[in-house]
């Protein structure tokens, strides 16, 4: 709840979240799994995300209790989420520092007024090595996202909790980054340091402890929770940065302020890490460029985890290809309208809602697993037909 309440009152537009899992020992209050719980208790504070992404990065199995958990990042967005990407980052095998496994989840965005805005998150190792070869394969995997998808994004927006400070090479790799689609010679800038100062480490100063270090939450020390940004000329500017989540829940009374959050009468944190809240403007001249290959119909998939629904997308029918490791792909729309739109999977757990118009007003039509004449259908003369396949994890999966 102290979570939802803080991100409300954030009202971001877009939210990465890190260690999200899917867990069905949390039992039935805050599992199995916790987007659900936090999409619900956003809605009760009338904050929606219609749209999200949840990407697995490793999976644990306790025998004894015979359940399999999942744990990963996630992120949601009140615009729709037009593809979606991950890579897995490289890991030192036998390092204690290193014993998760870590992903970089990509998803590509139809901003209103702005255009495509691709927007990464990652939770890093707290191996330093590893943080270095990770940055460096964050870099390149969004250099390769062009490659990917057949409209250049007019930025990429890269946040989450890196584990690493600002002086650390890591960090500094990312600022100076690798040449790639985005003209950018100090790669991924860190919105922090356009607006602040950078506080000394381990700073002891009110200010820093309050407004700029994000980690531990109940005593900081560290700057590690990082918002970055790479962007087409100026197309997107920062205007604000903040941390929030400085203040624990109203105190119960078994609980101790004097105590750390590892004391069990410690107060409750929304979480262990502060968070960090960057707000961006648009360019005074800029105006969004025409979409290469813009259907007027637009497809909305959802797809569900052990009955649980675990992500929510949309595109462009004919735009994009998308999300082959664990949703859906888009193998593309056909110039033959008659042709029937093949949905194979579990229709348990998958859905595909056309709507007929790219704002995604007017006509829907909900479609279940099986196949789809679109033009008999009446929606023939507004798209080409579309293949699409899905691919589904059972309970048994």
């Amino acid at each position: 709840d102290l979570l939802a309440q803080q991100l409300a009152r954030a009202d971001a537009d877009v939210v990465a979240l890190q260690e999200v899992r899917f867990d069905p020992s949390l039992g039935p209050h805050i599992g199995p799994f916790q987007l659900d719980h936090l999409r619900a208790r956003l809605a009760a504070h009338n904050d929606d995300f219609p749209y999200f992404v949840f990407q697995p990065a490793m999976a644990f199995v306790d025998r004894r209790v015979g359940y399999q958990g999942e744990e990963g990042v996630a992120i949601l967005s009140r615009y729709p989420i037009v593809d979606v990407r991950y890579a897995l980052l490289s890991r030192e095998l036998g390092n204690p520092m290193d014993s998760h496994q870590r992903v970089c989840l990509a998803v590509r965005i139809d901003m209103p007024g702005l255009g495509i805005v691709d927007v990464l998150t990652a939770h890093l190792s707290l191996n330093p090595q590893s943080q270095n070869t990770s940055v460096a394969e964050v870099i390149a995997f969004a250099n390769a996202l062009d490659a990917m998808w057949p409209e250049p994004p007019v930025a990429q927006v890269f946040i989450g909790d890196l584990n690493a400070e600002p002086h650390s090479y890591a960090i500094r790799e990312l600022n100076r980054g690798l040449e790639g689609p985005i003209p950018s010679p100090e790669g991924f800038r860190d919105v922090w340091l356009e607006l602040h100062h950078e506080p000394r480490p381990r700073s002891t100063a009110a200010d820093d402890i309050q407004h700029a270090f994000t980690f531990p939450s109940d005593d900081p020390k560290k700057r590690i929770d990082l918002a970055t940004f790479r962007s087409r000329g100026d197309v997107l500017t920062p205007r604000s940065v903040e941390v929030i989540g400085q203040d624990p829940a109203p105190r119960g009374a078994r609980q101790d302020a004097q105590q750390g959050m590892e004391h069990p009468r410690s107060p409750l944190w929304a979480s262990d890490h502060r968070g960090l809240v960057a707000e961006f403007v648009v360019g005074r001249d800029y105006v969004r460029p025409a979409l290469p290959g813009r259907r007027s119909c637009v497809a909305h998939l959802s797809g569900k985890r052990y009955g649980v629904k675990v992500w929510a997308a949309e595109f462009v029918l004919g735009a994009y290809s998308s999300f082959e490791g664990g949703g859906f792909r888009e193998y593309g729309a056909v110039d033959d309208s008659a042709t029937a739109a093949r949905l194979d999977g579990d229709p348990a757990c998958c859905s595909l809602t056309l709507f007929e118009s790219s704002d995604y007003s007017g006509a829907r039509r909900d479609l279940g697993v099986g196949e789809h004449n679109l033009t008999a259908m009446g929606w023939g003369h507004r798209t080409s037909a579309l293949e699409v396949a899905f691919r589904c994890l059972k309970d048994e999966d």
